[in-house]
């Protein structure tokens, strides 16, 4: 059912706050778990930082999901990718077949009086995947 999940992260503890729903799915159903951060400066030095930062993720995501006890083994993947992070998501998202988007309502841009993130909102609207 779901092969691939995309959680998008952009390195918040609000944005990270999905991780444990994502990693339940991805272990119940042995889907491969796809962490992606958008960069919208494309600056080599931000790209370096999210790369650690999702290699960091990575790895406590590795030490939680061993603690499932199923058939079939979750796989993790992570990728930076560069460009406005709404269209980023939804082309990686469209690109890649995935099947299920995971990601908070609002991330560092914190809560605000809106129910949802500008980028949350943009890619509930424009995704043809569940969210």
């Amino acid at each position: 059912m779901y092969e691939r999940i995309l959680v998008p992260l952009d390195g918040s503890q609000t944005a990270e706050i999905v991780l444990p729903y994502a990693e339940d799915i991805a272990a119940r159903f042995g889907a491969r778990l796809v962490l992606v951060s958008v960069s919208d400066s494309g600056a080599p030095d931000s790209v370096h930082l999210y790369n650690l930062y999702l290699e960091h993720a990575k790895e406590q995501i590795q030490r939680r999901l061993k603690g499932y006890k199923t058939k079939r083994e979750a796989k993790l993947h992570s990728e930076v990718l560069q460009g406005k992070p709404a269209d980023e998501i939804l082309r990686y998202a469209t690109d890649n077949n995935i099947k299920l988007i995971v990601m908070a309502s609002h991330g560092s841009s914190s809560q605000g009086p809106w129910s949802l993130g500008n980028i949350a909102g943009k890619v509930l609207r424009a995704t043809e995947s569940p969210v």
